[in-house]
């Protein structure tokens, strides 16, 4: 057996340098080569997770890479290089060109009506195979009794975006497609719904709980209300909003406690639990992706509006004095019906449904059919 010989990591084969990327400086490129490799170099990279503990389970939210964060420290040597210059002048220049001409390059950029980030420093790592964009944090000279002749350094730098390499950041998605994403995976889970509701169909009616067809069908209806207001230039009312994303929380939960209280066929209960999962999409589709930006009421008028409020300056007597500014300003809701009319009965059995937890408290078969009956009875889908 014949092994392979290691690949060198001597430092003038494989270096570890600074590159300074300024392209409003004298000399647009300027580039710093560690004559002494650093004595630790710690690279993070994490990922943004988040742990759900429940009494009846956990689970993990995943949202993708997080920000990565590098870590150098070590010491610039003391002898003499072929370039004349010592550890103490080379220390002098590593901060000048990583931290010093940085935020100079950057203000120099801002002043020249052009974009900062053009000014960029890249770590260039050689030895484990990476060119990143990175952001001092800060720059520390340390001095010990023990090392006496030697300066040391640390200089943690968070990544920006990797230009090449193995650790190369995905680019987030922008507003509008993530709603363009949004949409397919909206029009998918619907589609999803009403194919295993067709497999299913006949099967619900004879054994289970007749008003789950009705209920579907209407869940499905507001649905695709949400679909056409998101395509239209009116986009998605708040009352819609609302009630669809009840709807599907409580048609999830429907399925998922049918799942859990029935003794069905294997091939039924893959249909049922395939709908549960396409209406835990659409809920999380509803808000996440499609809930829109938040808008906020613009309150300067009211500057200047209470007593003794103009005397600081700046801002005279207000149109609202002696008035009730709030009513004035964000006058109350109008009562006129929005596209999902709902009895009171109907709101308490959608509540109860949607707030149920189909493992630690299940309804049964005949609560279940009750409170679907009442939702089904109460409400009126206008659009």
């Amino acid at each position: 057996m014949i092994a392979r010989t290691p690949n060198s990591q001597k430092a003038n084969i494989r270096p570890l340098s600074f590159i300074l990327n300024d392209p409003w400086a004298p000399s647009p490129i300027a580039e710093i080569t560690l004559y002494v490799r650093p004595e630790e170099l710690t690279r993070t990279d994490p990922s943004r997770t988040n742990v759900q503990q429940t009494l009846g389970g956990a689970w993990v939210d995943e949202f993708g890479h997080g920000v990565a964060t590098i870590n150098i420290s070590g010491t610039t040597g003391w002898q003499t290089d072929v370039q004349a210059k010592d550890g103490m002048q080379r220390l002098t220049d590593l901060k000048s060109l990583v931290l010093d001409k940085w935020i100079a390059g950057r203000h120099r950029a801002y002043q020249s009506v052009g974009r900062p980030d053009d000014v960029q420093l890249l770590f260039v790592d050689a030895l484990d195979g990476f060119v990143s964009n990175v952001v001092p944090g800060q720059f520390v000279l340390r001095r010990s009794r023990t090392r006496p002749l030697l300066v040391q350094y640390q200089l943690p730098m968070t990544v920006l975006s990797d230009i090449t390499g193995t650790y190369s950041v995905p680019v987030a998605p922008s507003a509008g497609e993530s709603t363009s994403f949004g949409l397919a995976s909206l029009l998918q889970s619907i589609t999803d719904v009403t194919s295993f509701m067709n497999g299913i169909s006949s099967w619900i009616s004879t054994n289970i709980l007749a008003p789950v067809k009705a209920f579907v069908a209407t869940v499905t209806k507001v649905c695709n209300a949400v679909l056409g207001a998101v395509n239209s230039v009116l986009g998605i009312g708040k009352a819609l909003m609302s009630v669809a994303t009840t709807l599907v929380q409580g048609a999830s939960k429907i399925f998922q406690t049918i799942a859990a209280v029935v003794s069905l066929p294997g091939q039924i209960m893959g249909q049922i639990m395939g709908i549960a999962s396409a209406f835990t999409n659409i809920f999380c589709l509803l808000k996440n992706a499609l809930s829109g930006q938040a808008v906020y009421q613009d309150y300067t008028a009211l500057y200047g509006a209470s007593n003794c409020s103009s005397t600081a300056g700046g801002s005279p007597i207000s149109a609202y004095a002696n008035k009730n500014a709030f009513e004035s300003v964000v006058p109350m809701a109008s009562a006129a019906p929005g596209p999902v009319a709902l009895t009171p009965s109907a709101q308490v059995s959608l509540a109860s449904l949607a707030k149920m937890d189909p493992v630690l408290t299940p309804y049964t078969p005949a609560q279940l059919a009750a409170m679907v009956t009442a939702a089904n009875n109460g409400m009126t889908v206008t659009v």
